[in-house]
């Protein structure tokens, strides 16, 4: 996802760029200076995209960190301790004679 907006943002760059380059070949001072300032907005919003990128990141890892560092969360909400007795279960067959695990 925010590969798709650092990406945003270079096009917004490159498009300043292009802008700025086609500003000095108008020979037109009122032309150029309006072409100037679009360009200028490009760069503007091409900041604006990097900095959400950058925000959208440390929400991303942020909540990344808090949801691993959560316990694991039963899947079956009306029966309590199923991974418990699972675990068990699995242990106990593990350990039996006779068993294929």
């Amino acid at each position: 996802m925010t590969d798709y907006f650092r990406l945003l943002a270079g096009h917004f760059r490159a498009r300043a760029e292009d802008v700025f380059a086609r500003a000095e070949r108008v020979h037109d001072a009122d032309i150029r200076e309006k072409m100037r300032g679009i360009a200028v907005g490009y760069k503007k919003m091409a900041q604006r995209v990097e900095q959400h990128a950058r925000d959208v990141d440390a929400a991303y890892r942020g909540s990344y960190s808090t949801r691993c560092r959560r316990r694991a969360v039963n899947p079956i909400p009306g029966w309590r301790g199923t991974w418990r007795h699972f675990r068990r279960f699995v242990q106990l067959r593990a350990t039996s004679t006779g068993s294929d695990a």
